[in-house]
């Protein structure tokens, strides 16, 4: 921290988010009470892939005035994009401002890390010593991420301390967040037949059964009774207004 600038910046990704916000009013309530100022740089949406929508939010960061900060907390994880993240990084070291980052390993930060691997553990012994499981498919998370590679280390040695190979067969990476497709950001021209709406819809949504409407994961599942998707779909194009 430059003690001659008692300005402190944040920069971070779906602040609404309870698990964002709580961080945050913790920094400006423990700031407040040292005299210090905090400007919020904030994005609505968590940027794992930047769309148009997000190219505009994104443009907020640019409004940093770096030559007034004292350090910038940089909330890596809540933005969700590395090389957003690294931009913030480099600028921050260009102006000399010392950076912290929350809840992601970056070079040259002071890296502010939560510790999940206790609890982790416990579910895995939970699974495996209690319920006696001897055929487990892991499903981790990003692949090539510290964190998901400290999950398996912990599974791994788990399995170990009971007697139970590793299947590497049995390990699987999950890049949702990633991968989903915000439903927000679908379009579709009512001016269209209703098979054109149809397939403009499926096209840009990628997996009807599975997306994100903001940051929640949205899936679909149907009564074996009932209406499959398709059905409904049907039904929904064709009850849309042209014009």
């Amino acid at each position: 921290m430059r003690k001659d600038k008692k300005v402190i910046g944040i920069c971070v990704a779906s602040m609404q988010s309870d698990s964002w916000e709580k961080h945050v009013r913790a920094i400006c309530k423990e700031a407040g009470k040292r005299d210090y100022t905090v400007m919020i740089f904030n994005t609505f949406q968590r940027l794992y892939e930047v769309t148009k929508f997000g190219e505009g939010e994104v443009r907020v960061f640019d409004m940093i005035p770096f030559h007034k900060l004292g350090v910038l907390i940089v909330f890596s994880e809540s933005i969700a994009n590395d090389e957003i993240s690294e931009q913030l990084v480099q600028k921050a070291k260009d102006a000399g401002v010392p950076v912290i980052t929350i809840d992601r390993r970056m070079k040259g930060c002071h890296n502010v890390l939560f510790a999940y691997e206790e609890s982790f553990e416990k579910v895995v012994r939970h699974v495996i010593e209690d319920h006696g499981c001897k055929k487990i498919n892991f499903m981790a998370g990003f692949e090539h991420n510290e964190f998901s590679d400290a999950r398996i280390g912990i599974f791994k040695k788990v399995l170990e301390q009971n007697d139970l190979v590793f299947e590497p067969e049995r390990l699987a990476y999950g890049q949702f967040c990633a991968q989903l497709t915000d439903i927000n950001h679908v379009s579709i021209d009512t001016g269209l037949s209703a098979t054109e709406r149809m397939k403009a819809y499926l096209e840009q949504i990628k997996n009807p059964y599975c997306f994100r409407c903001g940051e929640t994961v949205v899936r679909l599942c149907f009564a074996p009774a009932g209406n499959d998707l398709n059905s409904h779909l049907i039904s929904f194009f064709g009850s849309l207004k042209k014009g």
